[in-house]
């Protein structure tokens, strides 16, 4: 009995190695859909206002990370005396909510790729691999969110900048980044409910 017990076991391990494999080539050979790709590699274009002078920076992409350009570029006329927290926080506002508006258009943008690559398979009659559609998507959505916090960690880090330079403590940033992880969360939990919604 043991030895069958074992069998079985050992069986199913092999079973569980070979569909495993199958499907980590898959995914790795799958194609890159130029589509996707355009939509989660694509640059966010922030400007942060910097309190005491003007300048731009432009940096390089990071090979590993497709980090976004961050331009500095709006130059605010301050008075000679000292900025409170809430100016500067106010400051900001603006670029954070020019984050977020372009970080939804890029998530709407890739729903709309899903949708209409899932059409065009359906009206074609092909067969539509729903794990390896799966995969594909949520890759590019993990992609597109690791830029997007990219990002938002580089706006928020000159946030917290600008904050200690004129005396003020840089966790008073924090708003800032728990209304972030707030609508990130909502939004994967609204996305996940639309797409259960249309595919069932």
């Amino acid at each position: 009995m043991k030895k069958l017990f074992f069998l079985f076991s050992f069986i199913g391990l092999i079973f569980v190695i070979v569909i495993g494999g199958w499907a980590l080539l898959s995914v790795n050979e799958m194609p890159q859909d130029p589509r996707v790709k355009n939509i989660t590699e694509s640059k966010y274009t922030i400007e942060t206002p910097k309190l005491a002078q003007q300048s731009t920076i432009s940096e390089k992409p990071n090979s590993e990370v497709n980090s976004q350009t961050v331009q500095e570029n709006v130059e605010v006329n301050l008075p000679s005396s000292q900025l409170t927290e809430k100016e500067i926080k106010q400051q900001y506002r603006d670029a954070f909510q020019s984050l977020e508006l372009q970080t939804l258009e890029k998530v709407n943008n890739l729903l709309l790729a899903a949708f209409n690559e899932f059409q065009e398979k359906k009206e074609r009659g092909e067969k539509i691999a729903y794990y390896s559609f799966f995969i594909k998507y949520k890759s590019a959505a993990e992609k597109l969110e690791e830029n997007t916090n990219v990002a938002f960690d580089k706006l928020y880090s000159a946030l917290q900048e600008d904050l200690s330079a004129n005396g003020y403590d840089p966790d008073a940033a924090t708003e800032f980044k728990e209304r972030y992880e707030k609508t990130k969360n909502e939004s994967k939990t609204s996305i996940l409910n639309k797409a259960l919604d249309y595919y069932n």
